[in-house]
């Protein structure tokens, strides 16, 4: 069960991406939830179609916050990997982490049973997340960023979470998210000063459902 009760402006960030269809940008003050927010989108998703299956390409730093948050905003049994080592180690298991049972086990994972009722449904959720450098690092040429594509499509995301979501406007990430018309493209960031930004509307039409702390 999931352990912690959305407050009041994170329920209106899930009624947003519901609206959505989940394709957007979630512009929180840092601190205020918006990986809860997300999470819980992704259980009521879960919900809706059974199983699904989310990558998250975030900065290390928030990398493993993806794996480690979802027992406290999700009901949904949730198997969530942070892939380290080789990008093309990375890239194998991406493609591997496509059927439930054979979802590649790593130093930071998490299997979440979640609420048994919710197992009995048929929900599901996999997360494998993985850092931003192993993208821009690889992803330098026609090539290489062809095989990336070819391991995100086994994979076959449901939903694709780009965290710190101003750098989804760089070339490398646009070529990248542009071949999976099928996912739905969230972004999230808690920089949503960054001069930058502005320019996030290139990418996320719906953009932006947005929340600043109170100011004294």
């Amino acid at each position: 069960m999931a352990q912690y009760t959305l407050m009041k402006h994170q329920a209106k960030a899930v009624k947003f991406l519901k609206k959505m269809d989940g394709v957007g940008a979630l512009l929180f003050d840092p601190g205020v939830g918006k990986t809860g927010s997300t999470l819980a989108y992704l259980d009521s998703l879960a919900d809706e179609q059974g199983e699904v299956r989310v990558l998250v390409v975030s900065p290390l730093a928030a990398s493993d916050t993806w794996v480690l948050q979802p027992p406290f905003f999700m009901d949904s049994p949730v198997k969530a990997r942070m892939l380290q080592g080789s990008t093309r180690k990375i890239m194998a298991q991406i493609a591997q982490a496509r059927d439930w049972a054979n979802v590649p086990d790593a130093k930071i994972s998490a299997d979440v049973k979640g609420d048994p009722s919710k197992g009995v449904s048929g929900n599901r959720v996999t997360i494998i997340s993985i850092t931003t450098g192993a993208v821009s690092s690889w992803c330098t040429d026609a090539e290489s960023r062809a095989s990336m594509v070819r391991a995100v499509r086994k994979y076959k995301p449901d939903v694709i979470i780009v965290d710190e979501a101003h750098h989804a406007i760089s070339d490398s990430y646009l070529k990248v998210l542009n071949y999976f018309e099928d996912a739905n493209v969230l972004g999230v960031t808690a920089t949503p000063d960054r001069g930058d930004m502005k320019n996030l509307g290139k990418y996320f039409e719906s953009l932006a459902y947005e929340y600043s702390l109170p100011k004294a």
